[in-house]
């Protein structure tokens, strides 16, 4: 395992940067107190060192003649200082620094274990650059060496295409413009067909200043643009936030997995014992042989209600759980969209009848389609459901189910309370509560609006939502008639 090196004269700020950077990483460190001390430790061995980071002002090299001794050991530097000022930037950049951090307080202490931490993980990145310029190709690839990255390079859109393929570690394309055959821009819109920002960052750069071209390469799929002549300092900074950006995608959606598992694992770990619930409920409510004291059957009707509402809810979460983790199972066959409509209509008038809501139907006879019945079900009664609960008592629920063109059309209208342009815009997101609220109490997840969206869309479909305050709403589901069985 490869060391880091640290020439500090203050014996304070050199034990506390070791402890830190021995805490955080896996790396062990060796601490030398001056330029004489320094040489010593890499005459024994300077292959055994991943990274230095050396102070500009020690004792013995009061002129940089510290990072002098690295690069002719071939040894990357943090350079850190205490002044700082435009000429010290530059005269240490142009010695081939890593970067450079100011040591004027403790903060500055994680700025360094942050930097050796990145330049670790920047060893299992790869970038591509493309350019048709063998010496701007050189330079670009020298300057991302330096930082650790693995560079790989095209000389031109095609070359960058294949090595692409034969690369899957690359995570970030440099890529220049003006290129024979094909430009830099068209090289981007390429790639964007195959590889999302989500997995690929892509940076343009140009010799020319020119707007609309910075504008072509965003619009074609690019994350970043820089103007030629740009500085080592301003290259790393743009590929390193790109990295972090794609690194923290990676992570949400990891953790979004995590929690997609935690989430099917609790609610069918819950499902079972609720279901006993709800049944032993029902069975001590429905007993005619020892009748319940009005005041228990009360406390019993409670404990149904209570249960049923829970194994709702337990229902979504391993539906919303499943389509998360990309397992939603959609088996279509032929059937008839309209008798599976008509079917849940009459189930729902049941919960209609408490509110004296009449539903009305206006069905097409030809509703023929492929499609999945068991998801389809949830479908209807999700839409049916929420258009009984926001409604008022004595108002109509009307469903409409049509033929247009290639496609099934099923409409289902209220006369609720509507809702707001800004409202429709979370409608169907999970755990949406809006303003809303049902006219008789009736409860809410939050979460069926989200699953009819993800079934429709497995159906190749869509789901739209007319509505305005005060006016009702109509929601509309468009699937497709033929469909891939199976």
């Amino acid at each position: 395992m490869q060391k880091i090196l640290i020439v500090e004269d203050s014996r304070m700020f050199g034990y506390v940067l070791k402890e830190s950077i021995e805490q955080r990483t896996s790396y062990r460190v060796d601490v030398a107190r001056s330029l004489g001390e320094a040489r010593s430790l890499l005459e024994s061995g300077p292959d055994s060192y991943f990274l230095a980071l050396a102070d500009l002002d020690l004792p013995d090299a009061p002129d940089f003649e510290i990072i002098d001794l690295l690069h002719q050991a071939g040894i990357s530097s943090i350079a850190i200082t205490g002044k700082f000022g435009e000429e010290i930037r530059e005269r240490v950049l142009s010695k081939n620094v890593v970067d450079y951090v100011l040591k004027d307080s403790v903060r500055n202490i994680d700025v360094v274990v942050e930097l050796v931490e990145r330049l670790h993980r920047n060893r299992s990145i790869k970038v591509l650059v493309v350019d048709d310029s063998e010496t701007m190709r050189e330079v670009l690839a020298s300057s991302l060496s330096l930082h650790k990255f693995q560079v790989v390079q095209a000389c031109n859109g095609v070359v960058a295409m294949e090595l692409l393929k034969d690369h899957a570690e690359i995570q970030v394309v440099v890529v220049d413009y003006a290129m024979p055959e094909m430009d830099g821009a068209e090289l981007t819109r390429r790639i964007r067909r195959i590889y999302s920002s989500d997995e690929l960052a892509i940076i343009g750069i140009s010799g020319t200043s020119q707007h609309a071209l910075s504008a072509r390469f965003l619009k074609n799929g690019a994350n970043d643009f820089l103007v030629k002549p740009f500085s080592d300092e301003e290259l790393y900074c743009r590929v390193v936030q790109n990295v972090v950006t794609l690194e923290g995608i990676r992570k949400l959606k990891r953790l979004n997995e995590v929690k997609n598992k935690f989430l099917g694992m609790a609610a069918h770990d819950l499902r079972n014992p609720i279901s006993a619930i709800q049944g032993f409920s029902s069975l001590i409510l429905d007993d005619e042989e020892v009748p319940l004291p009005e005041e228990h059957r009360e406390f019993v009707e409670m404990i149904r209600e209570a249960s049923q509402g829970m194994l709702e809810l337990v229902n979504d979460l391993l539906d919303v759980s499943v389509i998360e983790q990309g397992r939603l199972d959609v088996v279509r066959s032929l059937g008839d969209l309209g008798t599976l409509v008509r079917e849940r209509v009459r189930i729902s008038r049941v919960l209609a009848a408490k509110k004296e809501i009449k539903i009305v139907e206006e069905l097409t006879p030809e509703s023929t389609a492929v499609f999945d019945s068991s998801r389809m079900v949830q479908v209807v009664d999700n839409l049916l459901s929420n258009a009984i609960k926001f409604s008022s008592p004595g108002s109509t629920v009307t469903v409409f189910l049509e033929r247009e063109g290639r496609d099934l059309v099923l409409r289902v209208q209220d006369q609720g309370p509507g809702i707001s342009r800004d409202e429709q815009a979370l409608l169907f997101g999970e755990f949406q509560k809006l303003s809303a609220r049902p006219t008789a109490g009736e409860r809410s997840t939050g979460l069926g609006l989200a699953i009819v969206k993800k079934v429709v869309l497995a159906h190749s479909g869509n789901l739209e939502v007319d509505s305005e305050l005060g006016r009702g709403s109509v929601f509309c589901v468009r699937i497709p008639v033929q469909g891939k069985a199976g």
